[in-house]
C-alpha cells in the first residue's frame, strides 16, 4: 500500500516508493493521512523522497499550507501547556502533560504531530495518606470553582482554562475494565506519580513535566487498548508509541524492558502489546531491536484492519451512524457490539466492560 510506503519514507525506514504513485494514488494517500491525523508527518516523507516521485505541484502547495497551520497550532499549544502547568503549580497541584504535546517531544519534528487537546495529570501537592478518589475529589472541587456544571468521569474532568484550547484534567491517566487489572494499573500510576512530576523538559517558553519512557510504555499502551474498545484507535497513537520506543531505545535496556513487561503482564496487556508490535513493524517498518515483545500477527492484523476502517479515534467508522453517535442508547448498544467483536481477541476486558460501566455510573453519581 503506497500510504504505508510514504509513512516509512517519512520515518527514514525507506528511501523511495517501489513505484511512483499515480495522481489517484496520491489523492488516496492524502485522504488516508487526513483520516489518521498524519498530514504533517506524511509531508516530511514528501520532502525526503526523490524529486521525480513527489506529488504534483497542485497538491504540494495546499498540503504545505495545512502543515504550516499544524506547526503554528502546536507552537501555541506548547505555550498553553507551559501556562497551564504554571497555573496548577501556583494553585497547589502537581501537573504532568500526558500524550499530545508531551509525547510529541519524541518526534524528530515535534511541531508536525497533529495536536488535540491538552491532557494534564493533576494531583494535589499535599497528598500523603490520600487515595486516588480523595485526590480526584480535590481536583474536581477545584475545577467546579470555575465550571460548576462540568461533570467528572472516572479518570478526568474538563477544564476550560484557556480560550481556544480544551484542557482535560486527569486524576487517573487511564484505566482498564477488568477490576483486578485496573487495580494494579492504578497502583502503578499512583506509585510512579512522583517520578513523572519531577521529569521536566523545556516547552513553550516554560518548564513542564512529562512522563518517563518506562511510564509511557505502560500508559500509552493502556490508552490505545481503552480506545480500541470505546470507539476506535488511529495510527497517530500507534506512531506515538513507535517514536517513544525508537527515540529512547527502551527495549534495548534489559532492566527497564523487564520492568515494563512485568507491569504489562500484571495488567493483562501482553496480547495488545504483541498486536501493537505487529502494527509498528508492518506499517512503520520498525526494527526488531526496538520491540518490547514478539509481534502477534493474528491479533495485529485485526488491530491494523480496525485502525484503517475507523480512522482517528473512530471518527470515520462507516459502520456507526450519526444517529448512533448522538444517542446514549445508541452509544451503549454500539459498545456491546464492539465487545462481541473483540471477544475472540480480548475476552477478559470484554466480559468486564459491562460491569465497569455500572461501576462508572455509580462513581459519577457519587463524585458529582
Amino acid at each position: 500500500m503506497k500510504f504505508f510506503e510514504l509513512l516509512q519514507i517519512a520515518l527514514g525506514n525507506r528511501e523511495r516508493f517501489s513505484v511512483a504513485p499515480t495522481l489517484e494514488e496520491w489523492r488516496e494517500i492524502y485522504d488516508n493521512a487526513t483520516r489518521q491525523a498524519l498530514i504533517g508527518v506524511m509531508f516530511s516523507g514528501v520532502e525526503r523522497m526523490p524529486a521525480e516521485q513527489r506529488p504534483p505541484r497542485e497538491m504540494i502547495l495546499p498540503w504545505f499550507m495545512v502543515v504550516s497551520k499544524i506547526e503554528k497550532r502546536n507552537a501555541m499549544m506548547n505555550e498553553a501547556c507551559a501556562k497551564v502547568t504554571e497555573r496548577f503549580l501556583r494553585d497547589g497541584f502537581d501537573c504532568c502533560i500526558l500524550k499530545g504535546q508531551g509525547v510529541a517531544a519524541y518526534y524528530p519534528a515535534p511541531l508536525r504531530r497533529q495536536s488535540g487537546d491538552i491532557d494534564a495529570w493533576v494531583l494535589p501537592k499535599q497528598r500523603n495518606g490520600m487515595d486516588v478518589d480523595q485526590c480526584a475529589r480535590m481536583v474536581t472541587d477545584y475545577a467546579h470553582q470555575f465550571t460548576p456544571d462540568t461533570k467528572a468521569s472516572y479518570h478526568h474532568v474538563d477544564f476550560p482554562a484557556m480560550k481556544d484550547v480544551a484542557v482535560e484534567i486527569h486524576y487517573r491517566p487511564s484505566y482498564m475494565f477488568s477490576a483486578v487489572a485496573n487495580s494494579r494499573l492504578q497502583r502503578f500510576f499512583y506509585g510512579e506519580a512522583g517520578k513523572q512530576f519531577l521529569n521536566t523538559i523545556e516547552m513553550g517558553g516554560g518548564t513542564v513535566s512529562v512522563p518517563t519512557a518506562e511510564f509511557n510504555a505502560v500508559f500509552l499502551l493502556s490508552h490505545i487498548y481503552r480506545h480500541l474498545f470505546e470507539e476506535g484507535i488511529g495510527l497517530r497513537q500507534l506512531l506515538d508509541y513507535y517514536h517513544m520506543l525508537v527515540s529512547t531505545g527502551l527495549a534495548e535496556d534489559k532492566e527497564k524492558r523487564e520492568a515494563v513487561l512485568r507491569q504489562l503482564e500484571r495488567c493483562g496487556m501482553m496480547r495488545i502489546a504483541g498486536a501493537v508490535m505487529y502494527v509498528l513493524r508492518k506499517s512503520f517498518g520498525m526494527q526488531e531491536r526496538y520491540m518490547l515483545v514478539e509481534p502477534d500477527e493474528r491479533t495485529g492484523r485485526f488491530l491494523l484492519n480496525e485502525i484503517m476502517l475507523t480512522g482517528n479515534f473512530g471518527q470515520y467508522d462507516e459502520r456507526v451512524s450519526d444517529a448512533t453517535r448522538h444517542s446514549a442508547v445508541g452509544r451503549n448498544s454500539q459498545r456491546l457490539k464492539r465487545d462481541m467483536m473483540l471477544f475472540r481477541y480480548f475476552p477478559g476486558e470484554c466480559l468486564s466492560e459491562p460491569f465497569f460501566r455500572l461501576y462508572h455510573w455509580w462513581w459519577r453519581r457519587r463524585m458529582n
